[in-house]
């Protein structure tokens, strides 16, 4: 004879699904995924934040000069910056060249020279013009790079602002 279902089901249990096999893979992942990541060295540049003055019969002086360095692709200008007056212009082929860095140096040095109390530049630069190569012209407007220098004369500029 043929049986009929009732009505009634068999109740399912519920069983609660097993998360701790689980964490542990994530957990072990994560370890793993840490262990191998490749960690990178961040540098810093320092640089100072522009001084803003209120201008005085002192500021007015025609013989102030603040030194301004225009880093472009091909080119580095140095000029006054409160007047306007380019003083150099150091034509760049290539930004590897040992003689190109050279040149840059001698002419920062001459502008020291000529004015040793300042120790403030201005350094404004293309988009064009890697992050490699504004470093090192960095590099050169901070320190003296001739052989043979005092340590007290080894730094040239060292209040560097950075302009848009």
């Amino acid at each position: 004879m043929y049986k009929v279902p009732s009505a009634r089901r068999k109740k399912r249990k519920f069983t609660p699904l097993n998360l701790i096999p689980i964490l542990d893979v994530v957990f072990i992942l994560i370890f793993f995924l840490l262990a191998s990541a490749q960690l990178l060295r961040i540098f810093e540049i320092g640089s100072d934040l522009p001084i803003f003055r209120v201008s005085t019969k002192q500021d007015q002086k025609e013989d102030q000069f603040e030194l301004k360095v225009t880093v472009n692709k091909n080119s580095v200008l140095l000029t006054n910056y409160k007047k306007g007056v380019l003083i150099k212009k150091i034509n760049v082929t290539d930004w590897e060249n040992e003689k190109t860095m050279k040149d840059i140096n001698e002419a920062l040095i001459s502008i020291k020279k000529s004015h040793p109390d300042e120790n403030r530049v201005v350094v404004t630069a293309q988009r064009s013009v890697s992050y490699q190569d504004l470093v090192m012209v960095l590099d050169n407007v901070r320190t003296n790079n001739q052989a043979g220098v005092k340590e007290e004369d080894k730094f040239l500029f060292r209040q560097i602002m950075f302009e848009e």
